[in-house]
């Protein structure tokens, strides 16, 4: 069978056509890739949720000063230190200024920046700046950049135009006793002061418009319209112009529990008519029975007076001592327009026939020191007021204390004031300050009770001058300032002065006295002109060892100067302790240097503990040698067991029997802080003295009761 070979023209067809659509193909989709590498790259996005806030910042008279602006980093992206940029721009009137600024560093030596442990901006760090040039009428935006792909990330415009945004009420409170620093809750029947502080971001508050209304009492017998709130310093405001409105009325005194849970609503209204409102809810607890007199208490001695002994004393503010009698807050500083009370009690006067006398001296006055005295005559009388020679008056005879008031106002400035004037064309005014006060009451059998102390006197703005001031303190660094201590400590003293002198030769300080309520010295200090012989020395720097003539002055908070000086109270050297915690006065009698003077005006009453153990006994003795005699005893330590049997529990000989001995030093404290007293007594022999040394010291240590 014969094959023959034969060709397809067809086939060879198909093969071109396949060819040339695959080339046309790629040529087509080249060209489109080119064609669409052509297209610009599409910007960069970052998400992110932050928000700015701008707060602006007042001068205590209630101006403007600048801004404070935070921006919170809520969520998104964390921005790194390096490429992030904030713009602080700030448009004023028209004219535009920006500050660029990182995640963290300084502006004009002042830090600003993120609250973070590192420069990244990570999510939940809050970013911080303050500018004190941006006025009220400043317009502020704040963008923040990535510097690296030039993006910008978030921008914000922080304050409109000015007058665009309401007052602000940041606080809201009542206070029954805003002489207290604490808030104190309201009671029934005791008056309150409302208290707001206000603020407007535009600068624009108008300060007449602020007013509280007590929405509880529509439609009660005891409703009242709106009340004006001030801040000029009147009406119960504390600090003029502070931005806190105050206001003090004879109503606001809760009838009843109904007062409780009460809504008190405050308005406050702008320069451009905004207005804003807020309101609080009282809270008002039952107050203390009170009739025509404060009211008294159960059994035991007088509650709430600082005694020594059988007597005790204390000082209030003469609307908490009518509201709550016994139950009252004591305090040591008024304000000009209020009233003081002084209570004694006492299970030993048994009358006031023999002296009868409240002395309030003039710091102001120089040497000799007057006594606060209102009115023309300066003389100190029966009737005179505050200082009077017929002061106290019989209050009630209580478990066993008879009890004794004395109290008077200390009136407006413009109308009565205390007895110093700058000038003598001008009216007598106070020169407000811490005021020393003498009590001194005696009974016809010649019982006593007398004590010192000091009040603060200040203007109704808080305005106090800060000299002469007594202080004390626990340790010789001044740094504990206290008025308790126990009886074996050491009292370091402070005077605040208007100066210091350079050197100590031209300082003198008189007598430091503590006493009790019967007028005896547990301690008489008189510190002698220099070294060697001062054991008190008065200058000394703020750290490191009391020294003279080093022209060494002290400074406190860049303004306070002050001498400086300690008191052993182990020292007592006449009447002893009174045992358990007692209070005693002290009084440096007088202190002066080149330029000031001052006498019987530094005084304060400390808390002194004494042990509650019996006290021993060491009776020193002179010797000399006797031949007829075998031992010469030079101490006797004696027991003092129940307080009244007495024996020998120890008798020190010398080793030797022919030196002449004798004791030099007795001495009573706590020696190893057990909280018993120990006793220390030193011996020195004749001279020469044979072998062993002729020096000792012996200490009795109770270790027992």
């Amino acid at each position: 069978m014969h094959r023959r070979k034969s060709w397809n023209v067809t086939g060879v067809s198909e093969v071109i056509g396949t060819i040339l659509i695959l080339a046309m193909t790629v040529v087509l989709f080249a060209s489109i890739i080119l064609w669409v590498s052509t297209f610009p790259t599409p910007a960069a996005s970052v998400r992110l949720d932050m928000a700015g806030v701008e707060i602006p910042v007042y001068d205590s008279a209630g101006n403007w000063k600048g801004v404070n602006v935070t921006v919170d980093h809520k969520g998104g992206e964390a921005l790194p230190g390096f490429r992030t940029l904030l713009f602080f721009q700030v448009n004023h009137l028209g004219t535009t200024k920006v500050v660029s600024l990182k995640t963290r560093g300084t502006e004009l030596g002042v830090p600003y920046g993120i609250n973070g442990p590192d420069t990244t901006w990570d999510t939940g760090e809050t970013w911080y700046y303050s500018n004190n040039s941006v006025q009220a009428v400043d317009k502020i935006t704040i963008t923040v950049i990535d510097s690296v792909r030039s993006l910008i990330l978030w921008n914000q415009l922080l304050q409109g135009a000015a007058g665009a945004r309401p007052p602000l009420f940041l606080e809201k409170w009542a206070d029954r006793l805003p002489q207290t620093p604490t808030i104190d809750i309201l009671q029934t029947g005791q008056t309150f002061s409302v208290f707001t502080k206000v603020t407007d971001p535009d600068g624009d508050l108008r300060k007449n418009s602020v007013y509280v209304y007590f929405a509880f009492l529509y439609g009660t017998p005891g409703n009242r319209p709106p009340a004006r709130m001030y801040d000029d310093g009147t009406n119960g405001d504390l600090v003029a112009n502070d931005g806190t409105f105050s206001l003090a009325a004879t109503w606001f005194k809760p009838t009843d529990l109904t007062w409780d849970g009460g809504v008190v609503i405050f308005n406050a209204t702008d320069a451009q008519n905004h207005k804003s409102t807020s309101r609080m809810t009282l809270s008002v607890e039952p107050g203390p029975t009170q009739g025509s007199k404060p009211k008294g208490f159960g059994s035991g001695r007088p509650p709430n007076l600082n005694y020594n002994g059988l007597q005790g004393f204390n000082i209030f503010n003469g609307t908490e001592w009518d509201s709550n009698g016994f139950n009252a807050t004591e305090t040591r500083k008024f304000r000009e327009s209020e009233n003081v009370v002084v209570v004694v009690g006492s299970a030993i006067l048994k009358d006031l026939f023999g002296k009868n006398t409240f002395l309030l001296y003039d710091p102001f006055s120089g040497a000799p020191l007057t006594p606060v005295v209102y009115g023309s005559n300066k003389q100190v009388t029966t009737s005179s007021i505050p200082s009077s020679t017929n002061a106290f008056d019989f209050f009630n005879y209580s478990n066993g204390y008879n009890i004794w008031i004395y109290r008077f106002d200390l009136n407006n400035v413009s109308t009565v004031g205390i007895n110093f004037a700058k000038t003598p064309t001008r009216p007598p005014q106070y020169f407000f300050g811490a005021y020393p006060l003498d009590i001194d009451l005696i009974d016809f059998l010649g019982n006593r009770f007398a004590t010192s102390d000091t009040i603060t006197i200040t203007a109704n703005d808080g305005t106090v001058r800060n000299y002469p001031v007594l202080s004390t303190y626990r340790t010789s660094a001044y740094t504990q300032a206290t008025t308790s201590f126990n009886s074996t400590d050491v009292v370091y003293v402070q005077i605040v002065m208007k100066t210091v002198d350079a050197t100590a030769n031209t300082v003198f300080l008189g007598n430091t006295v503590i006493q009790d309520f019967f007028g005896g010295y547990q301690v008489f200090k008189s510190p002698t002109s220099g070294p060697p012989q001062h054991a008190n020395p008065p200058i000394c720097p703020v750290t490191g060892t009391c020294t003279y003539n080093t022209g060494t002055v002290i400074t406190i908070n860049n303004a306070k100067i002050a001498y400086r000086y300690a008191v052993n109270l182990t020292l007592a050297n006449q009447d002893p302790w009174v045992d358990g915690t007692q209070h005693y006065a002290l009084r440096v009698l007088s202190m002066a240097d080149s330029d000031e003077s001052y006498s019987l005006v530094l005084s304060s009453q400390l808390l002194i503990t004494a042990p509650l153990y019996r006290m021993d006994m060491v009776i020193g003795l002179d010797d000399a040698s006797n031949p007829a005699w075998g031992s010469h005893d030079i101490n006797f330590y004696f027991l003092n067991v129940n307080g009244v049997d007495k024996w020998i529990q120890n008798r020190i000989e010398p080793p030797y029997p022919k030196a002449v001995v004798r004791t030099t030093t007795i001495r009573m404290l706590d020696f190893n802080n057990d909280g018993r007293l120990d006793v220390v007594s030193s011996v020195v022999t004749g001279t020469p003295a044979p072998p062993p040394a002729g020096d000792y010291i012996n200490l009795y240590r109770q270790d027992a009761d």
